[in-house]
């Protein structure tokens, strides 16, 4: 059995490991040998910088994949999906049904992000719609066959919808964690760590894997305190948001304060989208009504003409992208980042070459490929969706895998994280396109 990188190896993003298993294993020198044989991958995503995309490494024949397994919707877990389509991919895709749908909406908005910004995406809208329909939702843990594997999701506490994978191939079980948090939210509840079986081989995330998160009441205290102490003084607010899973928690941290606030909270566009369907599919949320009632407190823009009347009063900005990657959230900074009685809030993980990785270090971003100096104050609060470090290595104890394979974390953090593992298992922390025979 091999494993092979295409991506996520000592970065976070672009998310793809591919699995190779030949009934004749004594034959297979490599992942590309081309007997009697099984592939599949976990994820397929692309990362995004803040100027380019980066995708997967070459993917040999796609068509030869027998499935994919998806553990979560954002870009850089299933970016590349429709990209694999329009290479040939022909096979089921699995994940659960919040997933299926919320990778629809984020496909389809990057594909018009591209358009708008006259950059071909290397794939059709015809690709998306062919990626749904080689959907196969599951659900939690329903035991599905996948070729001459075993499989089946557990809610990985992440976002609404999101997984970790067990497999059994021929004997051999093989945890993949995805984007995994143990800890619950205002949104969701933690992860699901009862697995029916404990894995031979642990494939890992390392996003904070030398770090742990600040108390989740603290970070919340102190966002509000800031929110307060800029609309006194005059300010406007501008939070940044990834719409998936992060524009939902900050909605119902402000709703819990919203008579306090002397000023408008305004939501839109995809966060707005994501909401709406994440309510139509409730099992996967703690509280429903909660996030149903938050809604119904906030003002809803719509297009450029409501956000350019928006921006001439106060207020309290949620939009996205997250990093600052794209999105309606330039048009505020581009509007108030100049001003400095407003303030921007970022409320996770600022990827490197991001915009906003260069606000926080550099205090500019880049809009319409000009630089601007940001005048407003910036903050970076741990709204985080991942696993702290002790998260992490407690779930390396309970699990306790013969292998533990790190991945989806910066150079530090994933070195940090094998570093613990060493002393429990034999480890890997693979290299770009490495190849990994786990027999």
């Amino acid at each position: 059995m091999f494993l092979k990188f295409h991506g996520a190896t000592k970065e976070v993003g672009r998310s793809c490991v591919e699995l190779a298993f030949s009934s004749n294993p004594s034959s297979a020198q490599n992942i590309s040998y081309a007997g009697n044989k099984t592939r599949f991958l976990l994820d397929c995503g692309i990362k995004l910088t803040a100027n380019s995309l980066e995708y997967p490494t070459k993917i040999e024949n796609p068509q030869e994949i027998n499935a994919i397994f998806v553990s979560h919707a954002h870009l850089d877990h299933t970016g590349y999906l429709p990209h694999l389509i329009h290479e040939g991919f022909n096979a089921p895709i699995y994940c659960t049904e919040t997933t299926k749908e919320t990778t629809r909406m984020l496909l389809e908005d990057a594909h018009k992000i591209e358009a708008a910004e006259h950059r071909h995406p290397g794939y059709e809208t015809r690709d998306i719609e062919e990626v749904m329909q080689l959907t196969r939702p599951v659900n939690y843990r329903q035991e599905i066959t996948a070729g001459n594997a075993r499989c089946m999701f557990y809610d990985a506490g992440h976002i609404p919808g999101s997984s970790s994978i067990l497999l059994n191939i021929a004997g051999k079980k093989i945890l993949y964690t995805g984007d995994i948090k143990l800890e619950e939210t205002r949104l969701i509840k933690g992860a699901d760590t009862n697995y029916k079986e404990n894995p031979d081989i642990l494939i890992i995330e390392s996003t904070y894997g030398s770090r742990e998160h600040d108390s989740r009441a603290e970070t919340e205290k102190k966002f509000l305190e800031q929110t307060n102490k800029t609309l006194n003084n005059g300010g406007s607010v501008i939070i940044p948001v990834f719409a998936v899973g992060r524009a939902q928690e900050i909605l119902l941290l402000l709703s819990k304060e919203a008579k306090e606030l002397n000023a408008p909270v305004y939501f839109e566009g995809m966060s707005k989208r994501v909401t709406q369907s994440y309510l139509a599919r409730p099992s996967g949320l703690k509280s429903a009504e909660e996030l149903r009632q938050a809604m119904k407190k906030v003002h809803f823009l719509k297009d450029e003409k409501d956000r350019a009347n928006a921006v001439e009063r106060q207020g309290v900005f949620i939009s996205t992208a997250g990093m600052l990657s794209g999105g309606p959230v330039l048009n505020y900074i581009k509007h108030l980042g100049r001003d400095r009685k407003n303030s921007i809030l970022l409320t996770g993980y600022q990827g490197e070459g991001t915009n906003g990785r260069s606000l926080i270090n550099k205090g500019f971003v880049t809009i319409d490929n000009k630089i601007m100096d940001v005048k407003s104050k910036v903050f970076q609060y741990d709204f985080s969706a991942h696993a702290g470090a002790s998260e992490l290595k407690s779930l390396i104890q309970k699990t306790k895998p013969r292998i533990t394979i790190i991945n989806h974390g910066d150079f530090e953090e994933a070195e940090s994280l094998a570093d613990y593992a060493r002393q429990f298992c034999k480890v890997y922390v693979p290299e770009l396109d490495e190849e990994i025979n786990v027999e």
